[in-house]
């Protein structure tokens, strides 16, 4: 995944790497990836709660059906929501007493599939 403004960030997963681009000298720095990657999918073990609209019904595609779903543990619990259709992740909260508290996450503008030229690592940081 890359972001490109004044630098670009570009974490290879897979591979437990974060490349740091400058994108003025096109100096890159590689280390170590710092996070926990989190899958955007409806776990295994999680537990239907509910469908709902998000928009309204009173207009022809107005609206977009939405599911809940969670999973609980001692010390953390996970949700999240996804369209009905596609199973297009919307949003995911993420909660563990014992390690760094809550993430919350909100997606848009989602587009299917995937551009393999996203993933390519840039020359200077081979």
């Amino acid at each position: 995944m890359c972001n490109a403004v004044m630098q670009t960030d570009c974490y290879d997963v897979m591979q437990r790497k974060e490349y740091l681009i400058n994108v003025r000298t096109g100096e890159c720095t590689v280390r170590p990836l710092r996070f926990q990657f989190y899958a955007h999918d409806v776990p295994a073990d999680a537990t239907f709660r509910r469908l709902f609209y998000l928009g309204t019904s009173a207009f022809e595609k107005a609206s977009v059906e939405l599911s809940d779903w969670d999973v609980r543990f001692t010390t953390s619990f996970w949700e999240g929501t996804f369209t009905t259709q596609g199973c297009i992740p919307y949003h995911s909260n993420h909660y563990n007493s014992t390690t760094f508290g809550m993430r919350f996450e909100s997606i848009v503008d989602v587009t299917p599939g995937i551009d393999p030229n996203e993933f390519v690592v840039p020359p200077g940081c081979q």
